[in-house]
């Protein structure tokens, strides 16, 4: 089988969410040919999916070393970052991507959450109002509101974006929310979700 074969048999595995194999097949195109990057950034996401966040986070600093330092790897990066809970590596990746390509929605919400993590309040809702001007219905950055607002002082705008949340979206602004929305593809560290769980 050839370099191409097990890239791309890996990459149809990936597709059919057959992620060991996938990972088997895209390790096989990594040892025939250590020098290309692409090879590497296809089992990163593999890697991701199944939870190996140290591995994938090798793999891009790898293609990174061979050359490739796209806004994706960047955001890859500071991703990887971020579940590992480095969240002052994760907050500088993402402020790389965002001086590059500004209006990133998912990206200004994750830099919003690492910042608040870091205890950077009003970055972090400078951030998810960035956020908000792009998608006013995004549940995930209404929710970091309500807290940030909260937080700040400023009660009365974290119970206009209570309100927004049912207005505009599907959910209510509940105690258990995040508990609901991380049941998807949300995630919430048990800091966020301890000043949440106190607004109720």
């Amino acid at each position: 089988m050839c370099i191409r074969d097990s890239n791309n048999r890996g990459l149809i595995f990936q597709d059919m969410d057959k992620l060991l194999q996938a990972k088997k097949d895209l390790d096989r195109a990594i040892e025939l040919d250590i020098n290309n990057p692409v090879y590497y950034e296809n089992r990163y996401s593999v890697l991701f999916d199944l939870k190996k966040y140290q591995d994938a986070q090798n793999d891009l600093l790898k293609v990174m070393s061979l050359g490739n330092s796209d806004l994706d790897i960047y955001a890859g990066l500071a991703l990887t970052y971020d579940v590992l809970n480095n969240y002052a590596k994760a907050a500088e990746y993402y402020d790389l991507v965002l001086q590059k390509s500004p209006k990133q929605r998912m990206i200004l919400g994750n830099y919003a959450y690492a910042l608040f993590e870091l205890n950077q309040i009003p970055k972090s809702i400078e951030m998810f109002e960035r956020a908000h001007a792009l998608d006013p219905s995004e549940i995930d950055v209404l929710v970091g509101l309500v807290v940030l607002y909260h937080l700040d002082g400023k009660d009365a705008k974290s119970e206009e974006v209570i309100t927004a949340i049912k207005m505009k979206t599907t959910y209510s602004a509940t105690k258990n929310l995040l508990d609901i929305l991380e049941k998807g593809d949300y995630r919430f560290t048990s800091k966020f979700k301890s000043v949440w769980g106190k607004l109720f």
